[in-house]
Formats: C-alpha cells, structure tokens, sequence
C-alpha cells in the first residue's frame, strides 16, 4: 500500500460531508465502530475541511489509517441511511460513495 493517498475535490467534500454525519447525525459508538475516539474523527473531518476549502488536496496527503477512518465512516453512512436520505444528506449518490470506497485503501 502507498504510504499517502490524495483525493480530488468532490471526494474531498463527499468525504468531509459523510464524517459530518458521524459526528453529529446519528449515534456511534466510535472505539467499538470505528476502533478510534471521537476526537480522532473531529481531528480529521477539520483536516478534510480545510484541505476542501483551500484547495489543497494533494498538498495534504490522506495517511493510510485516515484513509481506513473515512472508508469506515462512509460505510457507516451507506449502512445508516436510505438512497434518498443518503443523497440529501452528504450530497453523493449511494453508488457514487460506494464506487470510492472501493478505491480507498484501507487496512
């Protein structure tokens, strides 16, 4: 696996959208789910935002274990909504998300 992984704009907002939703849209139980505290998925869903927000997607490379985090939230999110709700809510289609998990590395 390589050691960074870069995403591009629409992944980058998808993603950030889907550990919105994580922290604030439905309950987890984050080290039984997630395998890391809340605080971990904060810390990332601001780093994802910032690189969003400026534009600094491959200047800021998605680690391996961030990469495991977002796969795992966007799966979370893919398990707790509808299609309908799914789309409202983080802006993707369900096979569009499902379509970039399966390009995430994940460990």
């Amino acid at each position: 696996m390589n050691d960074s992984f870069s995403l591009n704009e629409s992944s980058c907002i998808y993603l950030s959208n889907a550990l919105n939703e994580v922290l604030n849209g439905f309950s987890v139980d984050y080290e039984s789910l997630l395998g890391t505290s809340r605080e971990n998925v904060l810390h990332l869903f601001q780093k994802l935002r910032s690189m969003c927000d400026q534009k600094a997607l491959l200047s800021q490379p998605i680690s391996p274990e961030e990469a495991t985090l977002l796969w795992k939230c966007s799966n979370l999110c893919l398990e707790e909504f509808d299609d309908g709700e799914f789309e409202t809510r983080l802006g993707e289609v369900p096979e569009v998300a499902r379509k970039l998990n399966n390009a995430l590395p994940h460990l």
